[in-house]
């Protein structure tokens, strides 16, 4: 029974674009937003309203089904592309036989799971509007889902000495191009955002990845908050008042989603234990391009 619930389930997912075609005569105005300083999915669509047959509640009763029936498979086509790691998009991870189970249970939790944001219907009473809101943390997030682990792994150990203070978080300056780490040549790029990021220092030791944060701190707010403004100011819930400023010296990854810091600034954190719990908390926020 499983077995044949996951492969439903497969045939849904993969077939997200196929099932839109379909709708295409009935779907209008499909658009997709995501904003990662607060967290979250917003798809709007509208469909037509039909005044042929139906008088207008029902027809927009019924236009409002359509839209709620469309939802789940205009989210999974929206996620698709999104990093999920360096590694991994979405779409890359369902074709991963070892990931593909667990990443298909996730999705059909969350799928139908979208907040309305209300409905408008055209000045012309043709067409009907709607807007649902996906969120990427909290008991339904779409991040909340992918944690596997019940206990953070532990940070590595620093060996020698590093002048450093207790901070209240970490703000890591990532606008612009960065030196691609690994790359044979003088590549550069931008720093691009993912549901779970990396952070090494510049000598490939690792600093903090997802498996190290503390799970109901990473399902509250994410291994890092991403932001395009140059102040940190909005996120003093997160980072404090006194974080340690950071620029970041390059990006690595397949999807160029992890962040290169100094092995300086690494020891400044690691060499502490309050500084490692900041890390471990996720108090981090990052400055990058839109």
């Amino acid at each position: 029974m499983k077995a044949m619930k996951v492969k439903y389930l497969l045939i849904l997912l993969l077939s997200a674009g196929f099932c839109l075609l379909f709708a295409a005569d009935d779907i209008y105005n499909t658009s997709v937003s995501i904003d990662w300083a607060k967290g979250w999915l917003k798809i709007s669509a509208a469909t037509a309203i039909d005044l042929d047959d139906l008088p207008f509640p029902k027809a927009r009763a019924r236009a409002e089904q359509v839209l709620y029936d469309s939802m789940p498979s205009l989210f999974v086509d929206a996620l698709m592309d999104i990093p999920i790691d360096s590694y991994y998009t979405v779409r890359e991870k369902l074709k991963d036989q070892y990931e593909r189970e667990n990443l298909l249970q996730t999705l059909s939790r969350i799928a139908s799971k979208g907040n309305k944001m209300g409905s408008s219907v055209s000045e012309d009473f043709k067409y009907l509007e709607t807007s649902y809101v996906y969120p990427f943390y909290g008991p339904d997030g779409i991040v909340s889902t992918m944690v596997r682990h019940s206990e953070p792994v532990p940070l590595r150990q620093v060996i020698g000495f590093y002048a450093t203070r207790k901070f209240s978080g970490v703000v890591i300056y990532a606008k612009g191009e960065y030196p691609v780490w690994g790359a044979n040549n003088n590549t550069r790029h931008r720093i691009q955002k993912a549901f779970f990021p990396k952070i090494y220092d510049d000598h490939m030791n690792i600093v903090l990845r997802e498996d190290m944060c503390d799970p109901r701190m990473l399902k509250e707010w994410g291994v890092v908050a991403y932001t395009s403004s140059d102040s940190s100011g909005l996120f003093g819930y997160r980072v404090g008042a006194f974080p340690l400023d950071i620029i970041a010296r390059g990006v690595y990854g397949r999807h160029n989603t992890d962040i290169i810091i100094s092995s300086e600034d690494a020891g400044r954190l690691l060499g502490l234990e309050h500084n490692r719990q900041l890390l471990v908390q996720g108090k981090i926020l990052v400055i990058i391009d839109k």
